[in-house]
């Protein structure tokens, strides 16, 4: 029979991405409704993403630490900060941090531009000017 395996997240990974995962995995499992699900997905979190989402679990009642989609929403608000204006607001900010390349500089970029703005044309044209704001020499 198939056995579901769910990815750790490492920090330069698509948040997005590893939340629809653990949202799939928790389908293909059965746990959904299960108590506390906010333990399982934190357990495959990096120990910096970690520490960012922990406090927002103080504020999420029982209901929701047993759902995965009500567990993604509040993490990935926790992420990516709430409003799409702040949003747009800290992507023109976003600068090439030391050490990390271009490609993983551009997945940062793409992941706040799709969660910004729902128009693809406006998530490219985003992506390029932060890109081009944000490169370091």
């Amino acid at each position: 029979s198939l056995k579901p395996k769910l990815v750790n997240f490492k920090t330069g990974d698509n948040f997005g991405t590893f939340c629809d995962r653990f949202e799939t995995y928790i389908d293909m499992t059965g746990f959904e409704g299960t108590p506390n699900l906010h333990i399982l997905f934190l357990q495959h979190v990096d120990n910096n993403t970690y520490s960012i989402l922990k406090p927002a679990v103080e504020n999420m009642t029982l209901e929701q630490r047993s759902s995965s989609r009500s567990i993604s929403a509040i993490f990935k608000e926790t992420i990516y900060g709430g409003s799409p204006m702040l949003l747009k607001s800290n992507l023109l900010d976003l600068t090439q941090n030391a050490g990390e390349t271009l490609d993983q500089f551009m997945v940062r970029i793409r992941e706040i531009a799709q969660t910004a703005y729902v128009d693809s044309i406006q998530q490219n044209e985003a992506c390029t000017l932060t890109l081009l704001r944000g490169l370091s020499n």
